[in-house]
């Protein structure tokens, strides 16, 4: 069960950075068969909240604490910072 979840979310981060958009991404995720471990569709907010958590790059934050977890990160730090870079351009462009 993990290395599937560990799997689906490198496939999103990957999948977002290729296709650009979340929601070119939950089209993927649907014509693949994949699913939130509910066995529900990915929606948007799904997705964008797993684009932003920092957990799949080794952090843990609880209430405003942040340490290095004792898990091994999913996604690396440059992947993750170019995710933000262009979740942010794309949060700009959908504001103005």
């Amino acid at each position: 069960m993990i290395d599937r979840t560990a799997h689906i979310v490198k496939e999103i981060f990957k999948q977002y950075l290729e296709l650009g958009s979340i929601g070119k991404v939950k089209k993927y995720l649907i014509e693949q068969g994949y699913k939130m471990n509910r066995g529900k569709e990915f929606t948007d907010m799904s997705i964008r909240n797993i684009l932003k958590n920092e957990f799949y790059i080794g952090k843990v934050t609880w209430n405003e604490l942040e340490v290095s977890g004792q898990h091994e990160a999913i996604i690396n730090k440059i992947t993750f910072g170019k995710v933000q870079s262009k979740l942010e351009r794309q949060n700009k462009r959908n504001t103005e």
